[in-house]
This record gives C-alpha cells, structure tokens and sequence, in this order.
C-alpha cells in the first residue's frame, strides 16, 4: 500500500512540475478561513525527527561524498572529524545516512544527560556493547585495540556547563577521542552557536583546531524546493494572496489571467519562504505548515507566514532589548543557545540565579514563544530555542553581546 501511494504522489508531483496538472479555475480564490486542525498523514509527511531518507537529504550528495572521503583518509591516517551545523540543517539525519555504508559505527544520539564522567563513561559503553567498564582508562584500553570502529557522538555541547568544574566531562571526551582515534574514527557534531563560544577557550581552541572541521551549511533553493514538492506529494498546491500585497506584486497579479496569478503567487510565496529559512531545511518546512490555510481533497491552501511582530518591536522601555526581552531573558536565551538545551536547575547553575528566578523568566520566554520544552532527557525537562525564531534570536544576541563572529 505505501508503495502504491509513494508511486501516486511521484505522479502527481510530475503532473505539477511538469505543469500537465494545476488547481481548477474556481479554486483562484483570495481568502480561505484558517483551519484549526490538519490531517495527520499530511503532517507526518513533513515531520522533523531524523531520517536517512530522500526527503530529508536531498541536495547533500556531495557531502555525503565528502563524509565517506573523510573515512578513507581516517585509514591511512588518524584523526577526529568535527561536524559543524545549526539546528534545523538536516545534521542527525545526515549523519545517520553517512554512517549506512562504515563498518561497526555506532552513533550516540542526543537523548541523554552527562554531566559527570562516570555517566560518560557508561553511556559509551553500553552504546559500544564494552564490558567490564568502570572507568575512563578502562574504555581507552578497550577502544585502543580490537576491531576499527566508527563513533558519531552528536551534540557535544551538552556535555559541558558554563559554571566552575562544569567542563570536565568535555575535557573527558578529549582525552578519549585523543587517546583512541588511531583505532576509532570520532565524528563529533557541534552547533555552530556553542562552537564560536568553546572556541574563545584555550584548550577547547586547540582542541577544536585539530579535530577536521566538516561544515555542513546551507541548503540552496532548489533542493528546498524540491524537498517541499516531495514531502507535499500528493497534494496540490494552491497558493493564496499575502496579507501584505506590494504594488509590485498587485500589479503583476493584474496582468495574469488566473493561471498566471498562481505562477505570480507562488513565486511571491516562496520568495518569502526563503528570506525567512535562509538555506535552513527544517525552517522551510516549518514556514509551510504555518501558512497552510486548509486542506480540502488532494489541495492544500497557503498563505505566506507572516512572522511575530514581537520580533520587530523596538526597545520601549530601559534594559528591554527588541522584542520587548527583559536582560535577564537575554541572558537566558544566550546559556539555552550555547547549551543546546538546559533544564531549570541547569540555569539556576549556569547564571547563578535562584531556581524560582529561573523558573520565572523560562515560564516569561514560554509565554512569548521564544522557546519551547524538549523531549525529557531522562526524565528531566529541558527547554531549547524555538526554531521559528532561531535566526532573529541568534542576531539579536549577537548584536547585544558583541559577538564579532556572523552566523548568516
């Protein structure tokens, strides 16, 4: 049956893009009310969770030839790859598929808590099958000899706290990567955000020097394009007028007939979408389930996004930054940013706060939407960046705080 529907949704992708099928005239409508709910199965197409599938790795051939390079030279001569990306890039599924064709890799997703050595030390092992593991020097003895392996540790940043002694477990999975890399290829991934901060730090500098840096950038247009025709199969687009229409684009719907106002629209449309994802995959799919207007048959109705005012409200009050952010937020959303993730304890011992201040400005960050909770790591809740406002937010603090290194 899937089979059946996946050929069904090529077809009418083809039909589309080869233009032998397009919405009906009567269906040139400007205003649709929006729907609170959509199907399922449309959504599960447009899931964010990792997968080494076409749909999530369209447009990354050449890294993937990159990545598979990397691990023929790793054999003639030792060394740790330092994967660099941003959420939302694609990173995890990437990796997932990079590693199909290495033998006796192993990855180690993002979905624990480390914050001491032993847990790190446990962690490796269980995910490595090792036994009689008690230590850091016993897991450097074992992965040291034995078979060549292949270990994808994603996420480093969530190793570390940015408070005294809160660095150890990094400094731990340095020696291990060190010590052991003749024998095992380390592919570490990082975010770009914790990377510029781990880097203004000595060790980490030189650490982080020598490990091969692999960036895994943007996507271009048309492999987002092409992602969004795929995972939309098999429904047809229709795209409906922005809230905000220029002159310019009044204009150019005033000289189409009404299959030139949906070749007009959908260029306006994506246009749109791409100022807004700048290459970011998962934010492009993201700015599409938040402009679909409804879903009626095999159709589905788009209206361009229109992103929070809130994030172009300027400082009205002393000590608010744009968007109306407290100081004190500020200095939230920049530990959430170079953490990945943090729990309220973890910000009450990165910024020194009570637990009920911290408390306080997560639910403040909550309410506007800034952030969002994370799947429990666990048990424990963690709170990240919301991924819609993740460039803004990036900018933002990197003009309060000076950052000299850009990130777009």
């Amino acid at each position: 049956m899937s089979q059946i529907m996946s050929l069904q949704r090529l077809v009418k992708w083809l039909q589309v893009e080869l233009k032998l099928s397009a919405p009906k005239a009567h269906d040139q409508i400007e205003e649709l009310p929006k729907d609170v709910e959509k199907p399922k199965e449309y959504l599960d197409s447009f899931s964010l969770k990792p997968n080494p599938s076409l749909y999530q790795l369209l447009g990354r051939d050449k890294h993937l030839d990159e990545l598979k390079q990397a691990y023929a030279n790793w054999q003639k001569v030792p060394f740790s790859l330092l994967v660099i990306g941003e959420p939302g890039c694609g990173l995890s599924s990437f990796l997932l598929a990079g590693i199909q064709d290495m033998e006796h890799a192993v990855i180690i997703p993002d979905d624990r808590r480390i914050h001491n050595s032993q847990e790190l030390v446990t962690v490796l092992s269980e995910a490595l099958n090792l036994t009689q593991v008690v230590n850091r020097k016993k897991l450097i003895g074992q992965l040291s000899t034995g078979e060549k392996r292949v270990v994808v540790f994603e996420n480093i940043e969530r190793l570390f706290l940015r408070t005294l002694g809160g660095f150890q477990v990094l400094e731990d999975l340095r020696t291990i990567v060190n010590q052991t890399q003749k024998n095992v290829f380390w592919i570490l991934s990082i975010n770009r955000y914790p990377r510029y901060y781990l880097k203004q730090i000595s060790g980490w500098r030189a650490f982080l020097g020598n490990a091969q840096p692999f960036e895994l950038g943007p996507l271009g247009e048309e492999s987002i394009n092409e992602t969004i025709a795929m995972r939309n199969m098999p429904y047809l687009p229709v795209f409906l007028k922005p809230a905000k229409i220029s002159v310019t684009l009044q204009r150019s719907i005033n000289q189409a007939d009404k299959a030139g106002t949906q070749e007009v629209l959908k260029e306006d449309f994506y246009r749109q979408l791409h100022q807004f994802a700048k290459g970011n995959v998962s934010r492009a799919l993201l700015f599409w389930l938040e402009s679909i207007m409804g879903v009626r048959g095999e159709q589905v109705f788009l209206k361009p996004y229109a992103p929070s005012k809130t994030l172009n409200r300027i400082k009205t009050e002393k000590g608010m930054a744009p968007g109306g952010i407290s100081r004190e937020g500020l200095f939230v959303l920049e530990a959430i940013f170079q953490h990945g993730s943090l729990s309220v304890e973890d910000l009450d011992n990165v910024l020194r706060n009570s637990e009920q201040t911290a408390d306080y400005l997560i639910n403040e960050l909550l309410k506007d939407k800034w952030i969002h909770r994370r799947r429990p790591r666990r048990g424990q809740q963690e709170y990240q960046i919301n991924m819609m406002y993740q460039s803004e937010l990036r900018k933002m603090l990197a003009d309060e705080f000076n950052r000299q290194e850009k990130f777009d």
